[in-house]
């Protein structure tokens, strides 16, 4: 294994080397971008006794808020119960995108902290994602996750939804062959409408994501897909995405 993937994911390896799963989980979803609050992790978690999350978030003031949470500095409607923290969900602090593991600049913003990112704002939009702070973050890729992923175990991901601020494609292309063959469930931010310094071809991530073998559910900003080679199972999984 990669030394820099190694250290972002050794908390998280069993004595195989392989990403531990708790004891009676059967179903596992991965939300990657979690803002301050992790909606989509608590809201899946909910209702369920036998599903994990794998979160991830490169903002370390997300992922302090994440874990110090407590009613009172509550701003958002759903926010992820701490006490899920290393019990049925996880968060790895790292930085997703395609290519080798590196270090990179990842922007920290203020106000919403959803709009942190790999990429720096564009001038025109500096007064509505406010940079708080420009920190270095670990990067790896979701293949590297999933080849040590206990497929044995828990033989699909239920869900993976991406809100990564303009890096979305780049994440979902380091998913490599995995993307096809081992994801129901694919919620993206399609674009962000150029909001970064960063080039953004919707039209061709679209065109990426159908040629996997996906079929649409809906489209926008945000767009929703299920994987055709699991059309037989897909109803039977509890399928939730907070499209805003």
């Amino acid at each position: 294994m990669n030394r820099k993937v190694k250290k972002v994911l050794k908390n998280y390896l069993d004595s195989d080397g392989k990403i531990k799963i708790p004891e009676g989980c059967k179903k596992v979803k991965l939300d990657v971008g979690l803002s301050c609050n992790a909606p989509h992790s608590e809201l899946w978690l909910r209702d369920s006794d036998d599903t994990c999350v794998y979160g991830f978030e490169p903002n370390p003031y997300n992922v302090e808020d994440i874990k110090n949470f407590t009613p009172d500095k509550k701003i958002w409607d759903i926010h992820l119960n701490p006490e899920r923290v290393d019990n049925n969900f996880f968060i790895i602090e790292a930085a997703l995108s395609d290519g080798e593991p590196r270090d990179t600049k990842f922007y920290c913003t203020e106000g919403d902290p959803g709009t942190s990112s790999m990429f720096e704002p564009i001038r025109q939009y500096e007064k509505v994602f406010e940079v708080r702070d420009v920190v270095d973050v670990p990067v790896i890729t979701l293949k590297h996750f999933f080849d040590v992923f206990p497929w044995d175990r828990v033989p699909y991901i239920e869900q993976l939804k991406i809100d990564a601020q303009s890096a979305d494609f780049d994440i979902i292309r380091g998913c490599g062959d995995y993307l096809s063959e081992k994801i129901v469930y694919l919620d993206v931010e399609i674009t962000t409408s150029n909001c970064y310094k960063h080039f953004e071809n919707p039209q061709e991530f679209h065109n990426y994501i159908l040629n996997s073998g996906f079929e649409v559910i809906s489209t926008g900003g945000n767009c929703s897909y299920y994987n055709r080679k699991f059309s037989n199972i897909k109803d039977n999984i509890n399928y939730q995405f907070l499209n805003y």
